[in-house]
């Protein structure tokens, strides 16, 4: 009988790659980090980073060691900025991007409840009950199609 070799055996296949492809499964992202966060928890991150970074440079700003640290933040961002990443530093903006991913959640909520209402008066009455209304999105590719066959 032949010998297997360790590659036969259906050893880790998560950094397989073929040509210049790289394959991994779900289970290798989750190890790297990457993957399962949220975009909330996301920003609520760059929004501590941001801030705990700024303490920093505050705290040191009459040193000399603080102006090399404030020199060498900027002068990072300017060269993420430069190679075409978004540099997400205000910590301005970051709360202002919480604030209306709260606001969205919160009517979204409120609509979901009238909904449920309704479902349930109709049940009562019973009258047919209502679909959710569908998003604006699909609406207007319809209204496109129409008015190009036209």
């Amino acid at each position: 009988k032949r010998k297997r070799r360790d590659s036969e055996k259906g050893g880790d296949l998560s950094d397989f790659a073929f040509n210049n492809f790289e394959f991994s499964t779900d289970s290798a992202k989750k190890q790297k980090g990457e993957g399962s966060k949220s975009k909330k928890v996301k920003t609520m991150n760059m929004l501590s980073r941001v801030q705990q970074v700024q303490e920093r440079v505050n705290s040191l700003m009459g040193t000399e060691e603080g102006q090399k640290l404030n020199e060498t933040v900027r002068w990072q961002a300017a060269l993420d900025r430069a190679a075409g990443k978004k540099v997400k530093d205000d910590p301005a903006k970051l709360k202002k991007s919480l604030k209306r991913a709260k606001k969205m959640k919160d009517k979204s909520r409120e609509k979901w409840a009238k909904f449920k209402e309704a479902v349930i008066k109709a049940k009562e009455s019973g009258k047919a009950i209502p679909k959710r209304l569908t998003k604006p999105k699909d609406v207007k590719p319809k209204k496109k199609t129409q008015k190009k066959e036209k």
